[in-house]
């Protein structure tokens, strides 16, 4: 009986995770200064987040393929940003 459970959480188990990844970025000024709060979003879906004090973000549990990203401050431009995710993207700076 132990061996049929450890066959199937074995054989289960890689298929909720497989394909899923994450983004990692930082959200700065002009000055190249950390936006606390921006919000980072992909376009068309209800996944985002908001940047930490150090104007970092991760969004995790993304499937492959192409999306937008659309970051927005309070005082500046919306920026959306075209993405591929075929793999963790580790160091996404974006400049508003």
């Amino acid at each position: 009986m132990k061996k049929a459970v450890l066959f199937f959480s074995i054989g289960i188990i890689p298929l909720f995770f497989h394909g899923q990844f994450s983004i990692k970025g930082k959200v700065v000024d002009e000055e190249n200064k950390p936006l606390t709060s921006a919000n980072v979003v992909i376009e068309n879906t209800f996944i985002g987040t908001f940047t930490n004090s150090n104007g970092e973000f991760i969004i995790k549990n993304i499937k492959q393929g192409n999306y937008k990203l659309r970051i927005s401050f309070i005082g500046y431009e919306i920026l959306k940003k075209d993405i591929e995710v075929n793999n963790n993207i580790e160091s996404l700076i974006i400049q508003l």
